[in-house]
């Protein structure tokens, strides 16, 4: 749903339902800003759809930049997609947001290996995650 050319999203949140904007780049942002929903929203799922971990992460700077200097002070959830999908769960874990990990954005384990399914990715994701905190 584009929130530039919909009243839905604002029509959600009056009614007492949370509303999440997937944000894959700047523009994104901005239109999400521009919209005037940013603050509203429960979240920002910021998900850098480049390839390259160097890229993507260019590509959350940019979306921070429009955000912070929006004053957006919404949670923000952090993700990545293939070979990004681990480096950002660090990446976010580091950065104090929430992430998320699972079939839909990976379907190799850390090591590269094929994960045997959901439930295997959640606990690796989980346990990297521990081990990024225990270590702060």
């Amino acid at each position: 749903m584009n929130p530039a050319r919909s009243h839905s999203p604002q029509l959600l949140i009056e009614n007492g339902v949370g509303v999440e904007a997937g944000l894959f780049n700047a523009d994104a942002a901005v239109t999400c800003v521009e919209s005037g929903l940013a603050n509203d929203c429960l979240r920002l799922m910021m998900e850098p759809r480049n390839r390259d971990l160097e890229s993507a992460l260019s590509n959350v700077a940019e979306m921070e930049a429009v955000l912070n200097a929006a004053g957006v002070d919404r949670p923000r959830l952090l993700h990545g997609f293939g070979a990004t999908a681990w480096p950002l769960i660090e990446e976010a874990t580091r950065r104090g947001y929430a992430t998320r990990a699972g079939l839909e954005d990976t379907f190799e384990l850390a090591d590269g290996s094929i994960a045997r399914d959901n439930t295997e990715i959640v606990a690796e994701a989980a346990h990297m995650i521990a081990n990024i905190l225990g270590a702060s």
